[in-house]
């Protein structure tokens, strides 16, 4: 059985209903979380000690060539979370400069790596504890896997990090073709929760059995800024 977990969210473009709904199911199971937004969301203004939040921002655009500076896309999100530690950028968009600039700025840790056998968090030589992230939603779809815990690679004595979406959340996705059929519902709420799936077991279902497993185990939940601070 595993000691602890860190459950972590990336906010992308959902709605504002779909990342209220997952604060609604982190409070109901009383558990702590970090949240990782990418744009202004007033559920996540003033919120109690057991859910932090961290940056996502979006650095797509300027691969694209048609974008803003790193700089300023990650200063304007940070002037909007100025109290955020932690760092975990949108397809984990990194570099040098994005990770110095972030430390510069007060950013302490940063999560932009995937790594299913759970790396141990290390010091980069910009400062920056730098943690890996052993499961992600999306890659849980695509590698079409049962939606069960024991499809997480969840190790006993390891962090742990696991990372939702609370658009994958909030409509239950269980295949990638169901998402792209709903996705441009994103800018509408109330349509998009006409088009939830509740017909198969998928990524909300998932959630929620981990919850559960949590509570019924009395599993400990970490935020990432937690970890930071353990690991020193």
């Amino acid at each position: 059985m595993i000691n602890s977990i860190c459950i972590t969210f990336d906010t992308d473009w959902a709605p504002e209903e779909a990342v209220a709904d997952a604060i609604e199911l982190i409070n109901t199971y009383k558990i702590n979380v970090t949240i990782f937004a990418t744009n202004f969301y007033s559920c996540l203004q003033n919120l109690p000690a057991n859910i932090e939040v961290g940056l996502h921002p979006n650095f797509n655009n300027i691969l694209k060539g048609n974008g803003q500076s790193f700089e300023k896309v990650f200063d304007e999100l940070y002037a909007i979370y100025p109290k955020a530690k932690g760092l975990r950028s949108h397809s984990l968009t990194q570099s040098s400069y994005i990770l110095m600039h972030a430390k510069e700025k007060g950013i302490v840790y940063d999560s932009n790596t995937y790594n299913p056998n759970q790396a141990k968090a290390f010091v980069d030589y910009n400062g920056l504890l730098r943690f890996t992230h052993c499961w992600v939603d999306l890659g849980h779809i695509l590698d079409k896997k049962e939606f069960v815990i024991k499809e997480i690679p969840l190790k006993t004595e390891s962090h742990n990090i696991v990372d939702f979406h609370p658009i994958h959340t909030f409509i239950n996705t269980d295949t990638l073709s169901f998402y792209n059929n709903v996705k441009h519902l994103t800018t509408n709420a109330t349509e998009l929760n006409k088009s939830k799936n509740n017909t198969n077991n998928g990524i909300r279902t998932l959630f929620i059995n981990l919850l559960d497993d949590i509570k019924q185990n009395h599993i400990q939940t970490k935020t990432m800024y937690q970890l930071y601070k353990e690991n020193l």
